[in-house]
């Protein structure tokens, strides 16, 4: 059995985007999740600053995306590929 590669990446962009979202918004309005927010921007440049709030949301949610994607790609292929290795040693 393999996996779509593209869906795969596209639902792992998706769900690392809006988990990125979530926090963000939430730290903005509360101070919630600094130190991951901190860990997180420590990763990945940015012009904005938190005091920026909207610029600050929209970037890291881009950045959640991209590397979700990438990361769930990556985890598709490397599932395909096993898996067919996995069922010739079964033949």
């Amino acid at each position: 059995m393999r996996i779509s590669v593209l869906a795969f990446g596209g639902a792992c962009g998706t769900l690392s985007g809006f988990l990125a979202l979530v926090l963000s918004v939430w730290n903005a309005a509360t101070g919630f999740g600094e130190r991951a927010l901190e860990l997180f921007v420590s990763l990945h440049p940015t012009v904005f600053d938190r005091t920026q709030a909207l610029g600050f949301v929209i970037v890291n949610t881009l950045y959640a995306l991209v590397d979700g994607f990438i990361l769930g790609l990556a985890l598709a292929f490397l599932y395909n590929l096993f898996a067919k290795k996995g069922q010739a040693g079964l033949e």
